[in-house]
């Protein structure tokens, strides 16, 4: 009798925690998946966009629409996914003390050093297009 209780009570624990785990695989919450939600990013990754993106692959989307085949050279739809994802960004980092994770903020930088020339244009008002 006790062999069967100490199973049940095994099972049962078994089952809990089986039940919390695919319950909260599909309520997976942190920076990346904030930013998911966002309709700026949405906006901003068009055709790359997936709900379940990692933080990797969303780096990786981030500097696929932003970033063009030449470093400095941007069309000016990329130029709108990063005007789209520069707010985005700033509001997630900036609330609470919460951090970008390092596999988005990388890729992240990266794209946004690529637009050190026009930064520094538009900063410097030689050509404010």
């Amino acid at each position: 009798m006790k062999t069967i209780t100490v199973a049940a009570a095994c099972l049962a624990v078994a089952a809990g925690i089986g039940t919390w785990l695919w319950i909260g695989s599909g309520t997976e919450s942190g920076p990346c998946q904030d930013l998911l939600r966002d309709k700026r990013v949405r906006s901003a990754l068009g055709a790359e966009y997936r709900s379940d993106l990692s933080c990797p692959a969303l780096g990786a989307a981030v500097k696929h629409v932003t970033m063009g085949a030449t470093p400095g050279r941007h069309s000016l739809q990329q130029a709108r996914s990063m005007q789209s994802l520069l707010p985005a960004m700033a509001d997630e980092a900036g609330t609470g003390g919460r951090q970008i994770p390092p596999a988005l903020a990388v890729p992240f930088a990266q794209a946004l050093a690529d637009y050190a020339d026009d930064t520094d244009q538009i900063l410097t008002s030689v050509n404010a297009d």
